[in-house]
């Protein structure tokens, strides 16, 4: 299959055009060749696509692509992915904020998943579009219970902000670097707000608003997507997928 065709398959799956997206979503890059096996992660960098040469890919597909809506010159470190792409004869396909807000692959779909939170309902506007979920735990339970099942299943946690001791049941989430999205959560009465990536004044904020927070990275709350994009490319059988991580503490 060649790398047009699979991608306007994923374009249609993720519903790209609902979006408004700083990010070029889909296709950015067609090197023109067969696609046999697809690598999926998190970033497209030198490091990801020395990975997917070593595996013999032909398509890599990320949620941080190369393109973000501006001219780019063909110089430093763009210009070198671009040329090292080419030459491996790798196309590159990226997805963002569509990879964030589908209900069943997408990063905030995954967070929800890790949670086991119930009774889901959209949250988190961005642009008129909603790309979180909130929704209840199972039962009542302290944040400190809270952040050792996320650690359990994401890995480490950059913050955690309020009392370890406090109670939490309802709880939104937005992947990524969404910390703005605190006064949103706290408007809704939620317990609890998880994004990636907070700001310096975020702690201040979630205090003053009485709610907590907590900042699972930027990279591992976006993990979910390309994990479950490579599982549903496996699963189709036309190309073969894997999920590379190249780690990132923020």
């Amino acid at each position: 299959m060649g790398p047009a065709a699979l991608c306007r398959q994923l374009d249609e799956l993720l519903q790209v055009d609902r979006y408004s997206d700083a990010s070029l979503n889909g296709l950015q890059l067609d090197a023109g060749v067969e696609i046999r096996h697809v690598v999926c992660g998190v970033s497209a960098n030198a490091a990801l696509i020395d990975q997917a040469i070593e595996r013999h890919a032909q398509l890599i597909v990320v949620h941080h692509g190369l393109l973000w809506g501006r001219c780019e010159r063909l110089t430093g470190l763009f210009g070198h992915r671009v040329k090292r792409l080419y030459e491996a004869g790798i196309s590159l396909a990226g997805y963002h904020l569509p990879l964030d807000a589908h209900p069943e692959l997408g990063n905030n779909a995954g967070l929800a998943r890790c949670l086991s939170l119930q009774g889901l309902v959209r949250f988190g506007d961005y642009k008129g579009m909603s790309i979180g979920w909130g929704g209840q735990l199972p039962q009542s339970s302290s944040l400190g219970e809270v952040n050792r099942l996320l650690r359990s299943g994401m890995g480490d946690i950059s913050h955690c902000f309020g009392s370890l001791e406090r109670k939490i049941r309802r709880v939104a989430v937005c992947s990524g670097a969404a910390s703005d999205l605190v006064h949103e959560a706290a408007a809704a009465d939620y317990d609890l707000f998880i994004t990636g990536e907070v700001e310096e004044w975020t702690q201040a904020q979630a205090l003053e608003l009485g709610i907590s927070v907590i900042a699972g990275g930027h990279h591992r709350t976006e993990r979910f997507g390309v994990e479950s994009l490579s599982d549903h490319l496996n699963a189709l059988g036309d190309v073969t997928a894997e999920f590379v991580d190249i780690p990132n503490p923020v």
